[in-house]
């Protein structure tokens, strides 16, 4: 874990920088404010060796490639350092994990797995076949609305007192929205007997969507009008994303719905794969050291402090959690 709010905005060189601001149009990927280059904060989903190392021995993700743009989010200010950036000295208000209708639809893929192939699946290719095909069953009709879609849990809950956390909200600005809707408790078999509305905002304007006013979304519960908020955030890995929850401890959930939906797919892609004892994933990287001397050999090393924090792993890391 970063020391620093500083170690973090080191992390990506210029040209990375200049890459992923243009991805995200120069504008915050949760507030959707303008910001200007010089204003701009980067965030790495992938900057340890931690986060690695989960995200390999879980399989969530095979793509490691930590300074290049796509491992990036762009914020300002606000949304970097108060709802997003985890340090030893700062616990995040929320983390951004693949919205509650695509867990779901993980879940129901690795139901059906029945070879070492189909159960070692990572959520990166789960999301592509999806994207590939998105209507042969009932299942992806009603996951595929919400490709690239993710979604806030509160690092803390309700119990948390602090003056600085409570309950804080974000304000969106105008942005493209688009309207889905999902029965989060088993669809086909309720028959839509329970629908979560959701409101999409978009990356772009894209056909479809809507050009909404502002959105006020608190850190806990729902949004005035009923709705849960959801980013769509093509180009980034839901692996990453994944493993970038699992990384930074939720220590008291505040949204015990999505959380046990996270747990039950954390669980499973962790303990209950059922692959064969000699299974051993392909072209996998061995280590986060062979990751930097990589970099290093194309002519692309991180900054001195970055590399520097990243050589020991913190044993006494309050999220070393036994797996």
């Amino acid at each position: 874990m970063a020391d620093s709010y500083e170690e973090l905005e080191a992390f990506f060189d210029e040209p990375a920088r200049a890459e992923i601001r243009r991805h995200f149009n120069s504008k915050c990927v949760l507030c959707k404010a303008i910001v200007s280059a010089q204003d701009g904060h980067y965030v790495p989903l992938l900057s340890e060796r931690y986060t690695y190392y989960i995200c390999k021995k879980s399989l969530y993700t095979s793509v490691f490639k930590p300074y290049t743009a796509s491992n990036g989010l762009f914020a300002c200010q606000r949304c970097a350092h108060e709802w997003l950036m985890y340090t030893q000295d700062q616990v995040p208000l929320v983390v951004l994990m693949p919205c509650k209708p695509l867990m779901l639809y993980a879940l129901h893929v690795f139901s059906l797995a029945n070879d070492d192939a189909s159960r070692s699946q990572t959520l990166d290719s789960i999301f592509e076949d999806l994207e590939k095909d998105t209507t042969s069953t009932p299942e992806r009709r009603s996951a595929a609305p919400f490709l690239h879609c993710y979604q806030l849990h509160p690092v803390t809950g309700p119990n948390d007192t602090r003056d600085t956390v409570c309950n804080p909200t974000l304000l969106i600005h105008p942005s493209p929205l688009r309207q889905l809707s999902h029965d989060d408790h088993g669809w086909p078999d309720t028959y839509g007997s329970n629908i979560t509305r959701y409101y999409v905002v978009e990356h772009d304007a894209e056909p479809g969507s809507m050009h909404a006013p502002s959105r006020s979304v608190p850190r806990l519960g729902q949004c005035r009008d009923g709705a849960t908020t959801l980013w769509r955030i093509p180009g980034r890995s839901p692996g990453l994303f994944f493993g970038y929850a699992d990384t930074n401890v939720i220590l008291d959930p505040g949204d015990c719905e999505l959380y046990g939906v996270f747990e039950r797919l954390r669980a499973h892609m962790k303990h209950f794969r059922g692959l064969s004892a000699d299974y051993r994933p392909k072209n996998q990287l061995t280590s986060w050291n062979v990751i930097v001397q990589r970099m290093e050999d194309t002519g692309e090393p991180p900054s001195k402090t970055c590399k520097d924090a990243y050589g020991v792993m913190l044993l006494n890391d309050p999220r070393s959690r036994v797996y």
